[in-house]
């Protein structure tokens, strides 16, 4: 057995999600959003840079000395599992950090997600992005997604990713998943040879820069339904993220594109459950209807929080509702719940409203 593979089996055996192994630190794994030590000794820069040969290959060992970062999968023939990984230098050496990628695909049912989430899926063209910080399962939410599809539509789907994490086995759908540096140089030239390659669905790992956005929406436009994640922390951000990448001039044409195109937005949050156990989701969920169009339009964007508290009927909710139900069904506590809070005295004031003995 490799080194690493010792390592990451401790991941397995206690269900943990991710593992660091940096110069001069013990292995430490996290499980339930809390990072611990293991038992291992302290480790070297000569003992990681063994690791990393171990996991890299030649070309990439050269490609991280050149870059000081890379992003890769590593599949354990061992261990018969894929480890999302990432690699690079910091001040006592190199660190390094892997993420357990779990084969099967989780439901949305599973990850805690309403009946409105999958009607997403029913979608025949538009943008629905998902949104939250690093590390709060948007790759694992944006797969459910295309599950969904893949089992109950004949599409053609198309992922450009980096790395390729989820493995999709086409069920009714055609699934072809292409790895940015190995499939295709760029994000720019996969999406623009994906709108020539007669796809219904495409699938952007991750929006980065000006150029995969614009793409993005193009794709969009053109009769396609395009899933993607953005590091944002709201509905209303993720809207401002998007027209702001654009230089100022061609903002009031994107409102236009964007408007018309986004179809929804689901921004998320895991927080561990208050018995320790797992790990929930709280989300909000934003639906682009006519409204909510015209609000972007105008750039009235804070005003849609509105629309999210009457659009109830069809599924939209805030973040702070998401946590308040958490709340109440006994999932995590109210002082959690505050922490997490966009509004923390508004979210007191309803919890109290709910549990006052009544008169």
């Amino acid at each position: 057995m490799k080194k690493i593979d010792g390592f990451l089996k401790q991941i397995i055996d206690i269900d943990g999600s991710d593992l660091h192994v940096s110069a001069g630190n013990r292995p430490m794994i996290r499980k339930n959003g809390i990072l611990e030590p293991t038992d291992f000794p302290y480790l070297t820069n000569s003992n990681i840079y063994e690791l990393m040969q171990e996991v890299l290959t030649p070309a990439e060992i050269q490609k991280f000395t050149a870059n000081a970062d890379i992003d890769f999968v590593y599949q354990s023939r061992e261990l018969d599992q894929r480890f999302r990984s990432n690699a690079f230098y910091q001040k006592n050496g190199i660190s390094m950090v892997f993420r357990w990628i779990k084969r099967e695909i989780p439901t949305l049912s599973d990850l805690g997600f309403s009946d409105a989430v999958k009607k997403l899926t029913r979608f025949h063209q538009g943008i629905v992005l998902v949104t939250g910080p690093s590390g709060c399962g948007k790759t694992t939410t944006m797969a459910s997604l295309i599950d969904v599809i893949n089992k109950e539509r004949s599409l053609h789907i198309i992922t450009v990713e980096e790395p390729v994490e989820y493995i999709h086995k086409n069920h009714n759908s055609l699934v072809i998943q292409r790895e940015v540096g190995k499939d295709v140089d760029t994000f720019q030239t996969a999406l623009k040879g994906a709108l020539r390659e007669d796809p219904d669905v495409i699938v952007i790992g991750e929006l980065r820069d000006l150029d995969t956005i614009s793409l993005a929406i193009t794709a969009a436009e053109t009769g396609h339904l395009v899933f993607s994640t953005i590091n944002t922390n709201s509905a209303i951000q993720t809207i401002d993220r998007i027209i702001d990448s654009y230089p100022s001039e061609q903002q009031s044409q994107v409102r236009v594109m964007f408007s018309e195109s986004l179809k929804a937005i689901i921004s998320q949050q895991l927080i561990p459950h208050k018995d320790g156990t797992k790990m929930v989701c709280a989300y909000e969920l934003l639906i682009g209807n006519s409204s909510v169009s015209n609000l972007i339009r105008d750039s009235k964007q804070y005003q849609i929080i509105n629309n999210m508290h009457t659009g109830k009927k069809q599924g939209m909710q805030l973040m702070d509702s998401s946590l308040l139900d958490l709340v109440m069904s006994g999932s995590i506590t109210l002082e959690v719940a505050l922490a997490r809070s966009q509004n923390p005295s508004g979210l007191e004031d309803k919890y109290k409203l709910l549990t006052q003995p009544q008169s």
